[in-house]
């Protein structure tokens, strides 16, 4: 095993610890919204209702979207349960196989229940089915960081290459992202581990530029 490695395993853990304000802050756009859906969290449970309702009448793959959405929020804010939002999102892709951001949705559900091993799966589907969304790719990274002692090591290639992504075509907040304390250390290492070409010009970038909390 590599030093490189090493130091990203012994980092992991710490990230770990910091990640669930930096995933509020960032993620969260990305976890729940994404969407025209705009209810309160007091709305969340009518509206769950409602679309319920809807489906029983009519089922089609944009109500069952809907409702995954909303029952990822009603987890969330603890008026339903992970398990709700993970067979709801199920359901969902089993009408949307290409619906990128509800697998990496999905990825989340599963690593809120601590489900470890379907995380990576997840997001390589997530990853497979393309979206190119710069927020949304920075988002699946981070759950990606969050999560990567349970990645194997294709699931860990396809991250870094997100990583790459992010850095080739949105350098400026790629650097920003790079230079938070929870996870600065770990994005070097994968970007000297995975990509040492591309890592000098990464390092005197994110150095060049002004922290900006």
């Amino acid at each position: 095993m590599s030093n490189v490695s090493l130091k990203l395993r012994a980092l992991s853990q710490y990230a770990a610890m910091l990640m669930g304000a930096l995933m509020l802050a960032v993620a969260l756009p990305y976890a729940i919204a994404m969407s025209q859906l705009e209810v309160g969290e007091r709305g969340i449970a009518p509206a769950i209702m409602r679309h319920e309702t809807a489906l029983s009448i009519f089922p089609d793959s944009a109500t069952l979207a809907d409702l995954a959405l909303l029952r990822v929020a009603a987890a969330r804010t603890g008026t339903g349960t992970w398990e709700q939002a993970q067979a709801s999102l199920e359901a969902a892709l089993a009408q949307r196989p290409q619906d990128a951001l509800n697998w990496a949705r999905l990825a989340y559900v599963y690593g809120e229940q601590k489900n470890y091993s379907a995380i990576g799966p997840a997001l390589a589907r997530s990853i497979s089915t393309g979206s190119y969304i710069p927020g949304f790719m920075q988002w699946r990274f981070l759950l990606g960081l969050t999560y990567w002692p349970h990645l194997n090591a294709a699931q860990k290639q396809l991250m870094a290459a997100q990583a790459l992504m992010l850095w080739q075509t949105k350098p400026n907040d790629f650097i920003r992202l790079a230079r938070m304390p929870a996870i600065a250390l770990q994005i070097e290492s994968i970007m000297q581990e995975y990509y040492p070409i591309e890592a000098p010009a990464f390092l005197q970038r994110r150095r060049s530029l002004r922290h900006t909390r």
